[in-house]
């Protein structure tokens, strides 16, 4: 996998209802012969916040997207 080499610019942002918005994502080679690589960039929407004086009763959860990345060289 890519590990270091491949950033992602936010790490964080919120996007608005029915809104979109642009994270830019970057990868650094490790030389002319890099074969390429995957990264999975997970995405997790902001839980609105408590209504006050309620507490939670059950259980919460948390929806993760994981949009995988491929980077391959150019030929």
């Amino acid at each position: 996998s890519c590990g270091a080499r491949l950033e992602v610019f936010p790490l964080t942002m919120q996007v608005g209802a029915r809104r979109s918005d642009f994270a830019r994502v970057g990868y650094t080679p490790t030389g002319p012969d890099d074969a390429g690589c995957w990264m999975i960039v997970m995405i997790e929407p902001v839980r609105p916040p408590d209504p006050p004086n309620v507490g939670r009763m059950g259980a919460v959860i948390t929806v993760q997207t994981g949009v995988k990345v491929y980077v391959h060289p150019v030929r």
